[in-house]
């Protein structure tokens, strides 16, 4: 995974970064760039990066699981 470009809404910490991000850059990231799958695990519904941003900001820290490689683990806090 290293030096390999991913979206923001795959791996923990592009989640992070999100959880960052006013919701308006939020929605012209997607809009611009759709929600590709990386893997079955990778959420690609509309609303999900929203969720899981709330989620993050509420419970720091989070663990993910096979959201950009299937069997790697990663801990995240923004």
């Amino acid at each position: 995974m290293v030096g390999k470009p991913f979206c923001l809404h795959q791996p923990a910490v592009g989640k992070a970064i999100l959880s960052r991000f006013p919701e308006a850059t939020v929605e012209r990231n997607i809009d611009q760039w759709e929600l590709p799958r990386a893997t079955e695990n990778t959420s690609t519904g509309r609303e999900q990066p929203f969720d899981e941003r709330r989620a993050i900001t509420e419970r720091v820290p989070r663990a993910t699981t096979r959201d950009r490689e299937a069997g790697v683990k990663r801990s995240v806090s923004p």
